[in-house]
């Protein structure tokens, strides 16, 4: 399938004979199903966040209403819509295009969640990258080499971000709700800081991640590492050209190594620029935010707690205005205040 000439363009390759079933590439490189007929209902959140109906001008003016499956991030996967054609032709799309999809949509919501899990580890380490450059670019100077220094996601540690007796829990996804897996009940509960004690205060900071804004402006792994050495060198006390070698050390240890900032391929790997749809910091030691805590896996004796993994998905509001905070700039303030009141 070739890349169209510009957005509003699509080179759709027929399924079948009928035209009922095509696959199109966009000018980002990503994938799309068109089901022509009336609009499909989808039963699955996710499936509908990625379905659209609407009506196309084919080449000579005639319409094509049909309804558009976006496959989003999946210029390398070929595989997975030939995958989803075959079940949907197999499933009666070319003569009951409603039923074949319903028939398909669980098939549809995994490889859909498959797809928003493949840059896993890009995303994870941007968006700790995202809160921690925040942080360091507003922090007061008193308490800047604490905050750099509080940066625990790349070892085997209790949170991700520890500033004082506050702990960050930072979860990214690339879907368009707050819907992440949690490994580990520790993950989601009170815990202690280093030396002893209990966190004051323990905040799960929610990022979505998606297309960059039309007009630039996005965000990268390079470069917002690139943002924080700079951030380093003007704010850091001490020696900073030894603080940016440990900050870098330590990235390059993120996920076992898997990136390193000085070679020119993991920068070209890691490059792709992403919009940040939204910030959210959950307060998860608020009684309203219902999770699994240590005390109810204690209730079966047979179970080891440390294996517990599941999926997490927190709504917009929890209570009011005040659970969850809002946006990078508020939520990065709130954390700052409550590890150093003023």
């Amino acid at each position: 399938m070739a890349t169209p000439a510009g957005p509003e363009h699509r080179q759709l390759l027929w399924v079948d004979n009928s035209q009922v079933l095509g696959v199109a590439r966009t000018v980002d490189e990503a994938l799309e199903l068109f089901i022509v007929g009336p609009a499909i209902t989808p039963a699955s959140v996710l499936v509908g966040h990625h379905l659209s109906h609407d009506s196309w001008t084919r080449t000579g003016g005639a319409p094509l209403l049909a309804s558009r499956l976006l496959l989003v991030g999946a210029a390398h996967f070929d595989s997975v819509a030939a995958f989803l054609c075959a079940e949907l032709v197999a499933n009666g799309v070319l003569t009951e295009p409603a039923k074949a999809f319903r028939r398909t949509e669980p098939v549809i919501e995994l490889a859909l969640q498959r797809l928003a899990l493949s840059d896993d580890f890009a995303v994870g380490l941007l968006g700790e990258l995202v809160l921690l450059r925040s942080l360091c670019a507003r922090v007061p100077a008193a308490h800047f080499n604490e905050v750099l220094r509080g940066w625990k996601g790349h070892e085997r540690s209790a949170r991700d971000i520890q500033l004082g007796s506050l702990g960050i829990e930072v979860k990214t996804t690339r879907l368009p709700m707050s819907h992440h897996r949690v490994q580990g009940i520790r993950q989601v509960e009170q815990g202690h800081i280093p030396g002893g004690g209990l966190e004051s205060s323990f905040f799960l900071v929610s990022i979505g991640l998606g297309d960059p804004p039309s007009g630039g402006g996005g965000h990268s792994v390079p470069g917002v590492i690139d943002d924080i050495v700079t951030t380093i060198r003007a704010r850091a006390v001490g020696t900073t050209d030894d603080l940016v070698d440990a900050f870098l050390s330590r990235v390059n240890a993120y996920g076992g190594g898997a990136y390193d900032h000085s070679e020119p391929s993991h920068r070209a790997l890691a490059g792709r620029v992403w919009g940040v749809s939204f910030v959210r910091a959950y307060d998860v030691l608020d009684p309203l935010v219902s999770v699994l805590r240590s005390v109810d896996a204690a209730k079966f004796g047979m179970l080891d707690p440390a294996t517990i993994e599941f999926v997490l998905t927190l709504p917009t509001k929890v209570n009011g205005d005040l659970n969850p905070i809002v946006g990078l700039t508020a939520v990065t303030d709130a954390m700052l205040a409550g590890a150093w009141p003023a």
